[in-house]
Order: structure tokens, then C-alpha cells, then sequence
């Protein structure tokens, strides 16, 4: 009996300490694991590059990172044009790079939500005429009121491009209508008042009706927003009729007189086409209204003088501007008053300005529409060059209609 009791007690220890020994491992588990560091939160990066349409880096961009609880991150571009915002929390993200009135990027911004994103930029100028190809230069360019037939050499490569689009009697609109940094054929019908534009080669293309017979097209981006903007003048009321592409509000505003010329550009440099007109009285008299309604008026030229507006040493800024054809001179008028000129051209020559160098900096230029149609380019970074290409009309000189 004893014997048994004994081994009795004995195992009931044993299960007492088997207990305990459980409890201890689970308490030390317990203890162990709440020490333990939390698994790390899912991490991202974001990086690009910055380049201008001539694939130059840019350095020095300031490039905002918006997070989805509206917290912003800044980051600027480095000598190779690049930037980076590493140990981001997962998330998505727009990133933006900062434009001005001078140039603005494609695209404009980019939305991101995963990890180790390469999210690129180009920068385009925003006066970036018959720039087909993209590379930051004018392309010599001409169309055919005839048969429609749009031409043009690439700068980038030296290919001669052509493109059917538009009939006769259509007037040439070419502009940015997408903001991708590339200028799109486009033409106004006055027959039917409708605008047909077509943003690549591919056949496909779009049409907007906006104006009436008699109607001057004046498409720019008065709003800002980097994509060019229908609009016309109609002369009969002296009136403007802008379809804003920001969001398809129409603004209506009277400025000017019968028989003037329509001049419009970035006068002030805010990034948005300004309202203008030249009087070919006897004086020649500009008269501009700015963005924020004000206006500016002042005596610059004569009747016969062209107007070649365009932003000529690269401040961006549209700087005021004629093409005399009696003597083939051109004016340029300083923001003092007073003016310099050099002559460039002959009696019948068409101005055509334009970036044909990519500095930055609008090209005094003319097309002598002679049995060769050479066009004749003093570009301020690499000199004179002539160039042979169909007599036909300049595009140009499509921001210049109804001069041709």
C-alpha cells in the first residue's frame, strides 16, 4: 500500500511539473513575441528623368510627389536631369513636375501606384510652332489649299513627311490641340464653320463646329493649359470666341475694329495667349488685353507692315515684331519703346518665324515663293541656311492668317 502511494505522489508531481514547464514555455513565447519588431510596411520608390524635347537633361526641376492624404513631397532634378523619392509608403502618388510660362512638360503629370517606377518627363517650349516631329524645332512645312496635302522635313531625321488633310479653301490651324509637345495638323472650314484636326498620321481625327462663315481663326492656349484652344475673330463685330480646353467654357470678349489684324500671343509671359490686334492705320497701332482684362495700346509699324510676333531672344515672352515686304526689313520693338532692324528678305517674301534651331529662340525667316519655294533661315545659333521646298503655303505662316 505504501509502495503504491508513493507512486502515486510520484506521478502526480511529475504531471504538476510537466504543467508548469508548459505554462513557463508558452509565458516565455508570449514574452518573446511581444518583443518582437512588427514586419516592415511595404515600401516604394519613384524616379525619372527630365530632359528637354531635344533630349538635353535638365537639371534643377522641382518635382512635387503628391501622396492620397494630400501630403506633398518635393524633389529637384540633378546634373543628369534626374531625381528620386526612395522609402515611399505604398501608395499612389501624382507626380508633377513645375512648369512656367515659358515651357510646359508632357505629360503634364503622371499617377503612380507601384514600386521602383520610372516616371519620365519632356519639356516643350509653349510657342512651339509647326514642331511635328517633336524635337523641340520648327520643321519647314507648307500646305495646299488646293488639294490639302500637308509637307514637311522632319529636323530631327531629314524625312519629308506627307499628310492628306483638309480641301480646298480650308485655312491651316496647326496647334498643340493635346499637349503631347507635338503640333498637330489641323484646319478650319469656313464653308461650314467646323474645325477638323487630326493629331497624328494614322487617318483618325476629330471635328468641332465653332464660328461662322467669315469667321478668322485665332487658335492659341489662352487658358494655360498647354493644349491649343479653338477660337475665332469675327471682324464684322470686332469679337473673340474661345472654347477654353480646360473645361469647354466659351469666352466671349469684343476688342479691336473692323479691318484689324489679329496678333495674338503671351505679351506678359504668364503662360496664356493674350487678346491683340494691329491696326494698319497710318501708325500702325497695337492694342493688347492681357489675361487679367488689362490692356496696353501703343504705335508700332505701318499699314503695309506684316505682323511676326513671336518670342525672339527666348525670355518667354511674345516680343512685338513686323516684316516690312517694300524693303524686306524686319522691326523689333524693345519693352522701352524704342526699336531696332536689320533687313532679311526681298519685296514678295513671306515671313515664317520659327525655332528652327531648337535654342529656344524664334528664327527670323522667310519663304521666297519662287519656282524652287525657297524658305531662307538666319537661325541665331547656327547662321543663314536655304532650304529648297514646294512653293505652296507656309505653315508657319498659318499663325499669321489671312495675310496669305
Amino acid at each position: 500500500m505504501c509502495e503504491k502511494t508513493s507512486k502515486s505522489q510520484a506521478q502526480g508531481w511529475l504531471k504538476i511539473w510537466f504543467m508548469m514547464t508548459i505554462l513557463l514555455m508558452a509565458s516565455s513565447l508570449a514574452a518573446h513575441a511581444q518583443g518582437r519588431p512588427d514586419p516592415p510596411e511595404p515600401r516604394m520608390s519613384i524616379r525619372g528623368t527630365i530632359t528637354t524635347c531635344a533630349g538635353v537633361p535638365l537639371a534643377g526641376v522641382l518635382v512635387s510627389i503628391e501622396g492620397s492624404d494630400g501630403l506633398v513631397q518635393t524633389r529637384t532634378t540633378n546634373s543628369s536631369g534626374v531625381y528620386f523619392a526612395g522609402l515611399l509608403p505604398l501608395d499612389t502618388y501624382i507626380v508633377t513636375p513645375t512648369a512656367n510660362g515659358t515651357y510646359f512638360f508632357s505629360p503634364q503629370n503622371q499617377t503612380v501606384s507601384s514600386t521602383n517606377l520610372a516616371v519620365n518627363f519632356t519639356r516643350y517650349p509653349r510657342d512651339n510652332r509647326a514642331n511635328f516631329d517633336g524635337d523641340c524645332r520648327t520643321d519647314v512645312s507648307t500646305f495646299n489649299r488646293g488639294s490639302g496635302e500637308w509637307r514637311s522635313i522632319n529636323s530631327s531625321n531629314g524625312q519629308i513627311v506627307s499628310f492628306f488633310f483638309g480641301q480646298s479653301a480650308d485655312i491651316a490651324t496647326p496647334g498643340d490641340y493635346n499637349a503631347d509637345g507635338k503640333t498637330d495638323r489641323a484646319v478650319y472650314r469656313p464653308g461650314n464653320g467646323t474645325w477638323y484636326i487630326a493629331t497624328d498620321t494614322s487617318g483618325s481625327f476629330y471635328g468641332v463646329p465653332f464660328g461662322l462663315t467669315g469667321d478668322i481663326p485665332v487658335a492659341r492656349d489662352y487658358d494655360g493649359d498647354a493644349k491649343t484652344d479653338i477660337a475665332v475673330f469675327r471682324p464684322g463685330t470686332a469679337t473673340w470666341y474661345i472654347l477654353n480646353s480646360s473645361d469647354n467654357s466659351v469666352t466671349i470678349v469684343q476688342f479691336g475694329e473692323t479691318g484689324d489684324r489679329v496678333v495674338p500671343g503671351d505679351y506678359d509671359g504668364d503662360g496664356k495667349a493674350d487678346i491683340a490686334v494691329f491696326h494698319p492705320g497710318s501708325t500702325g497701332i497695337w492694342k493688347i488685353r492681357r489675361a487679367d482684362g488689362t490692356t496696353n495700346e501703343f504705335q508700332f509699324g505701318v499699314t503695309s507692315d506684316w505682323p511676326v510676333q513671336a518670342d525672339y531672344n527666348g525670355d518667354g515672352v511674345t516680343d512685338v515684331a513686323v516684316f516690312r515686304p517694300g524693303n524686306g526689313y524686319w522691326y523689333f520693338r524693345q519693352p522701352d519703346g524704342n526699336f531696332y532692324g536689320f533687313p532679311f528678305g526681298l519685296s514678295g517674301d513671306r515671313p515664317v518665324p520659327g525655332d528652327y534651331d531648337g535654342d529656344g529662340l524664334a528664327d527670323v525667316a522667310v519663304q521666297r515663293p519662287n519656282s524652287t519655294g525657297t524658305w531662307h533661315l538666319l537661325n541665331s545659333s547656327t547662321g543663314y541656311t536655304a532650304v529648297d521646298f514646294p512653293p505652296e503655303f507656309p505653315v508657319p505662316g498659318g499663325y499669321l492668317t489671312p495675310l496669305y
